[in-house]
């Protein structure tokens, strides 16, 4: 299990973070050396077996995130994806990817950076209202077989 926890204002009370669970049968090292201090909500880490090593991170990016923020963000993708990776998260952009329009300029830029890294973005159906804010991206168009949707899902 990796984890990391945000740092959360006492007076709203609120808390949360990342959590990556791999199968204990798996050979998984966590990534420190990934992080940076402009995107802090995200865990790293690197799934090896003899031949290969698979990247896997997860992250949640706040709606009202900053530029410095998303800089930072755009900054841990492109260094994340020099070998073959996995990005899961909830990255709160109202991005078209029918279309691949973006409603805002930080949207625009998250896609500039998704194409400019010659990233596959796997998830199609709405995962918020009309919004598709839950994403998997990946380095290889062919690592992820399937998205499915866990329907009565509790959250918390």
């Amino acid at each position: 299990m990796f984890r990391k926890d945000w740092e959360h204002s006492k007076d709203k009370g609120q808390g949360g973070g990342v959590l990556l669970y791999i199968n204990e049968k798996l050979t998984a090292l966590e990534r420190k050396n990934l992080k940076n201090d402009k995107f802090k909500i995200i865990v790293w880490c690197d799934i090896k077996n003899d031949t290969e090593t698979l990247r896997v991170g997860v992250c949640y990016r706040v709606p009202d995130s900053t530029k410095e923020n998303d800089s930072g963000l755009r900054e841990l993708i492109r260094n994340a994806t020099k070998v073959p990776c996995v990005i899961i998260g909830d990255f709160n952009h109202h991005i078209d990817w029918n279309h691949r329009e973006g409603k805002k300029l930080a949207d625009e830029l998250f896609l500039d950076c998704i194409d400019e890294n010659f990233l596959t973005q796997h998830v199609m159906e709405l995962t918020r209202g009309e919004n598709i804010l839950d994403l998997i991206i990946s380095t290889e168009e062919n690592i992820i077989e399937e998205v499915r949707e866990l329907k009565n899902e509790t959250r918390l």
